[in-house]
């Protein structure tokens, strides 16, 4: 792909998508809440626009309320990476740092059942990515906990048990699994 990281010794792809998602562990509060719902700027860009240009615009970008099911995603998405990563030989420390955000996300969301909240968005209710309204979290609990469940086992991590007990017990989800392809999602 011709990206700074080409030859080293990891599939472009993984260095392109660990770049592209570090945002979203500084979705993150520092003061320990629940993750901003997204973030995007606060009125719609013109379509064309590039990445200089927009930031050259100056225009504002907004923080949308946090929620239980954003900070399930910084979970998932973590745990994920982590073990990508840890599946190709990559660097612990980087490893470690993945799990550690995937594991606080996941900490801070067990638990609560906090929906999307409009009224707290920064710097108010936005027009450039609208609402996303979700008042179900127990789909998005699910799918972190088999992210988290994976990756503390592939990480041999003490928790792998609490992981898969929250998999197999707790969801609707689980029981509800059969066979299935793309073709019968509708």
């Amino acid at each position: 792909l011709n990206l700074p990281e080409s030859g080293n010794s990891f599939p472009d792809v993984l260095d392109e998508v660990d770049y592209g998602s570090r945002f979203v562990r500084g979705m993150l509060p520092s003061d320990g809440g629940l993750a901003s719902h997204k973030a995007h700027n606060h009125a719609w860009s013109p379509f064309t626009i590039t990445v200089e240009g927009e930031n050259a615009a100056g225009d504002a970008r907004s923080a949308m309320g946090s929620s239980t099911p954003a900070t399930y995603a910084v979970a998932r998405v973590n745990a994920q990476l982590a073990r990508v990563w840890h599946s190709e030989g990559g660097d612990p420390a980087h490893v470690a740092t993945l799990w550690s955000a995937a594991e606080d996300a996941w900490n801070r969301a067990d638990g609560t059942d906090e929906a999307y909240n409009p009224a707290e968005a920064s710097p108010g209710p936005s027009v450039g990515g609208g609402d996303y309204p979700d008042s179900n979290t127990n789909d998005d609990r699910y799918a972190a906990a088999c992210e988290m469940y994976l990756t503390a086992y592939a990480l041999e991590d003490s928790d792998v048990e609490v992981y898969r007990t929250s998999v197999t017990t707790a969801f609707e989800y689980f029981t509800a699994m059969r066979q299935w392809d793309w073709a019968t999602v509708t």
